[in-house]
């Protein structure tokens, strides 16, 4: 634990991802190695210093920081973090981003549908599709309502999630030819899941739905409603890991579900990859959309 403390020390500032969350895991591992004052410091610099705000509850509960929950300025910036918290469900709001290519039409080009994982945002994760942009694709980044913590979200509530991303849909159609045309939806991880869910059970009926990192805890229990996809001619693809412990076997899974049932499913296994975008997703992206198009 010492090792991985010195490493964020070293390297946490040039670490791309989220500075709240880096800041989180600096925290909880000095605490856990008893060094209070350098969590304090941390803590402080998290929520003072850069004005982030973490969950009151996990704050309260998680074990990580109960070596420092004793200390009277934990109190004090827990509360703070209260009030934000607070105020940031009362504030949020479903936000749509739209990226189109330079100089292309919207009503001409392709469209596709990202949408982030839990305990994400459309900042932290737009730019593993943007690669799609130089094919000449539009892109939609639809982000959750479901506020978790500083600048990340969550689709938990899958019904809530289907509502906004049918709210995004038409809005699109006012001003762009989205639906009418061959738009793919996509989703990472929790996104996939929500992605999956809203062509199952919503009124969505893209060409294609490509899963990055599957999180499908109800893979068995939607396998009455997979029936129905095969009437609708939707190309599925799922990209995982091989060393991904929430996504490969779903994967397979998901794969073995779709060729029982004849809906064209392509499955790709990145070898070593966790629970991640693999470094050539550019690649694997223009593949699945190859075969989903084909």
């Amino acid at each position: 634990m010492e090792g991985a403390l010195d490493l964020i020390e070293k390297y946490g500032g040039e670490v791309e991802g989220d500075r709240a969350q880096i800041l989180n895991f600096k925290c909880c591992i000095a605490s856990k190695l008893g060094r209070t004052e350098m969590a304090m410091n941390i803590m402080r610099e998290a929520i003072i210093g850069t004005e982030y705000w973490y969950p009151y509850e996990y704050l309260l509960q998680d074990d990580d920081l109960k070596n420092i929950r004793d200390q009277k300025e934990f109190t004090y910036l827990a509360d703070i973090c209260r009030e934000r918290e607070i105020l940031a469900r009362k504030e949020v709001r479903a936000e749509l981003k739209i990226i189109m290519p330079l100089g292309g039409s919207s009503t001409q080009s392709p469209w596709l549908m990202a949408l982030h994982g839990n305990g994400d945002s459309v900042a932290l994760t737009e730019k593993n599709w943007h690669s799609l942009l130089l094919e000449g694709c539009s892109l939609a980044f639809p982000q959750s309502s479901q506020i978790t913590s500083h600048g990340t979200y969550t689709w938990k509530d899958l019904e809530k999630g289907l509502m906004e991303i049918n709210s995004h849909l038409q809005d699109l159609e006012k001003e762009h030819d989205i639906t009418g045309g061959e738009w793919v939806l996509s989703g990472f991880s929790g996104g996939a899941r929500l992605a999956f869910y809203s062509v199952l059970y919503g009124d969505l009926h893209p060409k294609g739905l490509i899963l990055v990192a599957p999180y499908l805890p109800e893979i068995k229990e939607w396998e009455g409603a997979i029936r129905n996809l095969a009437r609708q001619g939707l190309k599925i693809c799922v990209l995982c890991g091989d060393m991904d412990s929430i996504s490969f076997e779903t994967g397979k899974e998901v794969k073995r579900i779709m060729d029982e049932m004849g809906i064209p499913t392509l499955l790709q296994v990145v070898e070593g990859l966790g629970h991640d975008f693999p470094d050539d997703f550019a690649q694997h992206l223009s593949e699945m959309l190859e075969f989903i198009h084909d």
